[in-house]
This record gives structure tokens, C-alpha cells and sequence, in this order.
């Protein structure tokens, strides 16, 4: 059987503009090997790359993650 289906990595919501995180003042640290950033089907990402990241502590009511 075959169907079409979307498919959702959830990316979206760990990503974030260079810009954006310097204004929240994190502490950003760069990679020390570029990342292309790929869509779903393969092409490449507007953005081009993943330079830097941060790590992220988050709290969703009395659960913490780090990120």
C-alpha cells in the first residue's frame, strides 16, 4: 500500500536566529565542524548552515530538560 503523509521532524522548535539569541544574551558557542541544514526532500535550507549552538535548560511545569 502506498499513501502520501507530511512528516514532522519537530526542528522547528530547536532552532533559533543568531540574532534572537544574542538578544536574550545566551551563551553562544560555535561548532567546531559546520552543519548543512538539509529541508525534509533533501534541499538545502535557506539558512545554509549550523554554525553555533547553546545549551538550554527548559522547565515545562515541574519537568526540566536540558538541551
Amino acid at each position: 500500500m502506498e499513501g502520501i503523509m507530511l512528516l514532522d521532524s519537530g526542528a522547528t522548535e530547536n532552532f533559533m536566529s543568531l540574532e534572537y539569541a544574542k538578544w536574550l544574551r545566551l551563551p553562544i558557542k560555535r561548532l567546531p565542524k559546520l552543519h548543512m541544514l538539509l529541508n525534509v526532500n533533501g534541499t538545502l535550507n535557506k539558512q545554509g548552515r549550523l554554525e553555533y549552538y547553546t545549551d538550554l535548560q527548559v522547565q515545562t511545569g515541574s519537568q526540566q530538560y536540558n538541551m
